[in-house]
This record gives C-alpha cells, structure tokens and sequence, in this order.
C-alpha cells in the first residue's frame, strides 16, 4: 500500500463499531475506494435530525450575533429548506416552520434565564460549536483523527468548567431513564477525552484550558411536544470522568483502532454482525 488512508472517527460512526466493514465504508469506504456510506447523500435526512441541526444552528447564532432574532431565525430556516428532510406522519409537528422557530424562542428564554451557567468567550467570541479534529492513532496503513463538535463549553456557577450537548426529543421519555441512558455515553467521553489531549497539544486553545481542570459534561435535552409552547427543557446532572474512566475507554477506542488498521491491511471483514446482531434488520438483513 503506497498511501496510508485517513480515517475521522467521532461518536455517530462509533455507533457503527459492531461491524468493522460498516465502520470503514462510513468513514473512507474500502480499500478499493467505493462510496462511502456515511451522512444522509442519497436518503435524506429523518426529520426530527434535521429538526434538531436546525435548533443547533438557531442557537449557535443567537450567542455569536449578542442575541439577534432576526439572524438567527433566517439561519434556522435557511438551513431547514436545504436540508433533504425526510417527514414523518407520526411527528408531522416537526414540519412546521412554525413549531421550529417557536421551540428555538423557548429555548433561547431557557438559556437568557440560566443563572447558573455562562458560556466562556475567546477573545471576543463564544465558545459554542467548537469543532475538533485530533491526531488520534498513526500506524504504517492509517491515520485515525478523533473529531467532533461541542455545542457550548462554559463554566457552572461556583463550580467547575463544562462541556454541555443539545438534544432533541420526543416527549414520550420517562425523563429518569432518558438521562440514566446518557451516564454511559460515548459522546461526552469523547468530547472530554478532547479537552485533556488538547491539554497537553495546545493548552492555549478553548479546549485545552478547561482540559486541565476537573472539567464536567452534561446533556441539555429539549422534550418536543405537538404544542411547542408545552416542550419541556430539562438539563442533566454534570458528568465528571475520571481518569481511570478515560483511560478505560481509550483502551476501546485504541482497540478499535488497530481493528480497523488489521482490515484494511488484510482485506479482513469478519461478519461480527451476526454474532452482535447488528446484522438483523427489521426488514431483512443488513448491507454490509
């Protein structure tokens, strides 16, 4: 092999983990260069994704422009008519422009009335969407850059720095177990996991100055109800990893890694699927 090949892992590509040939065809596709699967190119975007990119982007500019309404509300739309949206008859509120930039206003109100979190500034700008790609493993067959993007990176009132993750919902969750499902998550470890190698890479950086405190991650979740005036915003508890807990996951993440190196040397794509069963599609089984 003449050229190492890239690979950008992050926590939605994980997901894929359980299949090492799904894994690679999300990230580079195979060796012999085929399209990779990963994104929505040729499908489309489910709604209530779209819907919460949307949310996203809406508070994302609301914090750089000091809180401009108007700019904020053509981003958000702007970007709900460029996505390929994929509706949905069983949450046909979420195609309601209508609905979107009302759960946007109440969300923003959430935020104004948040006393105790302010979002750090560098320089002269917020440290919301704080976009990473890291040097993460290098062998002779492949280079693995960790990646991701942080939604706001501030500090909690008399307490520590923290990392914070919008999610949008249904209503349908009890709330205990929709928060419970996230002490686990992938996500925030990775994320924090970012935060320390910055710390030691750049420590000027937004990411490496709170990397070397004991820093806290915790999820935001908008519950999206028919009625956009009854959601509900509800933030989690502040998620402190350890550093053995790290370690623990880098010990997988590095695993994973060399996993895919093996692959693409060999040509190797054992069907872990069917022993995991990630093979079994409602409908059939899987395409890999």
């Amino acid at each position: 092999m003449s050229m190492k090949i890239t690979i950008n892992i992050d926590s939605t590509v994980l997901s894929a983990a359980g299949c090492i040939k799904q894994l690679i065809l999300k990230t580079v596709g195979t060796i012999e260069n085929e399209e990779p699967t990963g994104g929505f190119k040729e499908h489309g975007v489910p709604i209530k994704m779209g819907y919460g990119i949307c949310v996203h982007k809406f508070i994302d500019v609301m914090y750089k422009t000091g809180g401009h309404y108007p700019t904020a509300s053509k981003a958000a739309l702007e970007m709900f008519n460029s996505l390929a949206l994929i509706h949905s008859k069983q949450a046909s509120h979420l195609s309601d422009t209508k609905h979107l930039l009302t759960t946007c206003y109440g969300v923003w109100s959430h935020v104004e009335s948040d006393s105790e979190f302010e979002v750090m500034m560098f320089g002269d700008k917020p440290a919301t969407e704080i976009t990473f790609s890291l040097p993460y493993f290098e062998d002779e067959f492949v280079k693995i850059n960790l990646c991701g993007t942080i939604d706001r990176i501030g500090k909690i009132r008399g307490g520590c720095y923290c990392i914070r993750d919008w999610k949008t919902t249904s209503s349908g969750w009890d709330k205990a177990s929709y928060f419970k499902s996230y002490e686990l998550t992938r996500q925030l470890r990775i994320y924090t996991l970012a935060c320390k190698i910055m710390s030691r890479l750049h420590p000027d950086s937004v990411l490496g100055q709170i990397g070397t405190t004991s820093m806290g991650a915790a999820i935001d979740a908008v519950f999206l109800k028919p009625k956009a005036n009854d959601n509900e915003i509800i933030g989690s508890v502040v998620y402190q990893y350890k550093d053995k807990d790290l370690e623990a996951f880098e010990l997988t993440l590095q695993e994973i890694c060399k996993r895919l190196s093996y692959a693409i040397k060999y040509t190797y794509y054992p069907k872990e699927g069917i022993a995991n069963g990630n093979c079994e599609m409602r409908h059939g089984k899987c395409s890999f």
